[in-house]
């Protein structure tokens, strides 16, 4: 039993010390992330802004080939960014608002696509497409 308590008490103090190391990375940890948290915040805000005209749409589209997204990301975006100018070609410039009318053309193009593309990849476009709209201003 004497061993034991002496092992113990020699090993208290490291773990006092370690405990004290532990905390202060933790500490150092979060505080880093508060600030990464920020930085998501923002950017995601940014991200959420509204669409509000043809060319706010490109815009984002456009901008998912400098973010890191995803293949599938990728192809979804490339492929409604086609639709949609070949679409809104027909309702004028690309300072033209995004009108519940011109999202129903370009949702009833994305479903005369269907045949044109696999049944993944069509959902692939149409699950994007209902986010998008997510992001449009009514």
């Amino acid at each position: 039993m004497l061993v034991h308590s002496k092992i113990t008490q020699s090993i208290h103090p490291y773990s006092i010390l370690l405990s004290n190391l532990v905390y202060d990375l933790l500490k150092v940890i979060f505080m880093s992330t508060d600030f990464n948290n920020s930085a998501i915040e923002a950017n995601a805000n940014e991200q959420t802004a509204q669409l509000k005209t043809a060319a706010d749409l490109y815009h984002y589209l456009d901008d998912l080939f400098e973010q890191d997204a995803d293949s599938d990301t990728l192809f979804a975006g490339g492929y409604l960014r086609g639709l949609s100018s070949l679409v809104a070609t027909d309702f004028g410039d690309e300072n033209q608002a995004l009108t519940a009318k011109l999202v129903e053309s370009i949702t009833a193009k994305i479903s005369q696509s269907k045949s044109e593309l696999t049944p993944q990849d069509y959902a692939i476009v149409t699950n994007f497409w209902l986010l998008v709209q997510t992001k449009i201003a009514n």
